[in-house]
């Protein structure tokens, strides 16, 4: 989503600086990242600025005066944190003991990083989330886990999720999937 942001421009004495300059520049919240020029904005006559970020990854967005004849140079970061957005669906969700089915989905936001991206697939099991897979999102975001059931008794319902972790090659915070769901026929 878009994140509205405003500041103030004003002098070390508070006095407002109007009809200035201020340079928007964002870094990708990630390893390696590098400061790019993304925006300008122009003060009121109050010194007030507003720039609205588009949508994208987590970053850290640099409000830059670069100062004039009178005035010092001046700048303050924001920091947008984005969290993951990952999709997940099942071939089918009715299954009976024994059976496949394909988990499949995909890691919604750019950039990927070059070597895929770890993921957890979580099951609901006895009160909580539990990690029993680790399928990778490939360079396309894309990923797939074929699972079978093999331990069901009785007829269960079976709850999942994919949890996307915070890492340093991927601009984006914790961030998990929909849930989805699975009835197994057991013995």
């Amino acid at each position: 989503k878009r994140a509205a942001t405003r500041g103030r421009l004003t002098t070390a004495a508070g006095a407002p600086i109007p009809n200035a300059e201020v340079t928007v520049l964002a870094r990708p919240s990630m390893a390696g990242g590098a400061y790019a020029a993304e925006a300008t904005v122009r003060t009121s006559a109050t010194g007030e600025f507003a720039y609205t970020a588009a949508a994208g990854p987590g970053r850290i967005l640099d409000f830059h005066y670069p100062g004039d004849d009178t005035y010092k140079h001046a700048d303050d970061q924001v920091t947008l944190r984005v969290p993951a957005a990952v999709t997940i669906k099942v071939n089918r969700h009715s299954t009976r003991n024994g059976e496949r089915v394909r988990f499949t989905g995909k890691l919604r936001g750019r950039p990927y990083p070059t070597k895929g991206k770890l993921l957890d697939l979580q099951a609901y099991y006895r009160k909580r989330w539990r990690t029993f897979a680790t399928p990778r999102a490939g360079r396309n975001g894309k990923w797939a886990y074929k699972y079978r059931f093999e331990a069901t008794r009785g007829t269960v319902l079976y709850k999942f999720r994919v949890r996307a972790r915070a890492t340093s090659d991927y601009p984006y915070e914790l961030g998990y999937s929909k849930v989805t769901s699975v009835r197994v026929s057991g013995r």
